[in-house]
């Protein structure tokens, strides 16, 4: 079940990105920092003080690159919701997500900062590596020798093209079941490009998602994993994900 392939730099920064999306979303349903004495200004000062040198804390940590056991814990649960296997990763890899990680806090509590003053306003990223941006600016090149589709459009044909004979109920299962293929090899990827092992790895993530992994649409795929076996989803389930890819590319070979 873990992964032997090499964890590259864009597979790091999308787990990287899925961790941001996940804390701040959790941050953003927490509402922000509400008083509970008669002295609200101080409470609030306090707070503001406290956030402002965990902020300076979380920068040293980056550029100093050594980073408190909570961060490295927090790798380690990323890693294995991915399916690698930690302890076979290189410590350069494991110092780019503990990187990625912090970085992921600083924005935390300047978003926590933000909710200070104001609750409602809208939330301006600094850090370039989680601007809306970033699918387009981080996504993976690929050697011009694979031509035709991408995955994204591909997927796309498949769904159109059977949408006629399908009924609606099994048209949105499909909609969704391969939107999890889409999102986790990345919809701009040459079709041509995907190879068995990366379909391998698909099928391993699928078999780390939790059980109640539909009720929560606005997550990402990687949000929606975890490294709680008891927590999974059965087998058998995640071979009803997993049966319409084999459908979709059987489909592609014979549409070549």
């Amino acid at each position: 079940m873990i992964k032997t392939n090499e964890m590259t730099t864009h597979d790091a920064r999308r787990v990287v990105q899925d961790c941001f999306v996940q804390v701040m979303a959790e941050e953003d349903k927490y509402g922000g920092f509400v008083p509970s004495t008669n002295e609200p200004e101080f409470e609030i000062h306090e707070q503001r003080v406290l956030t402002e040198d965990r902020i300076t804390g979380l920068q040293t940590q980056i550029v100093t690159n050594n980073f408190e056991p909570g961060i490295q814990h927090r790798v380690r649960d990323l890693v294995i919701r991915q399916g690698y296997n930690p302890n076979m990763l290189p410590d350069t890899r494991v110092n780019d997500l503990a990187n990625g990680v912090a970085r992921v806090l600083v924005e935390q509590q300047r978003l926590f900062l933000l909710r200070l003053e104001d609750r409602f306003a809208p939330h301006v990223i600094a850090d370039k590596l989680f601007q809306n941006d970033i699918e387009q600016v981080n996504a993976p090149e690929y050697d011009t020798k694979f031509k035709g589709p991408s995955l994204g459009s591909a997927v796309h044909s498949f769904l159109e093209s059977h949408k006629p004979v399908w009924k609606l109920k099994t048209y949105k299962a499909r909609v969704w079941q391969l939107g999890y293929l889409v999102e986790y090899l990345g919809s701009a990827r040459p079709l041509a490009s995907i190879k068995a092992e990366d379909i391998r790895s698909y099928r391993n993530a699928v078999l780390t998602l939790r059980v109640k992994h539909g009720f929560q649409a606005a997550q990402t795929f990687a949000a929606k994993q975890t490294s709680n076996k008891a927590a999974r989803i059965e087998p058998k389930t995640a071979e009803l994900i997993f049966q319409p890819v084999r459908t979709f590319f059987s489909w592609a070979i014979s549409s070549e």
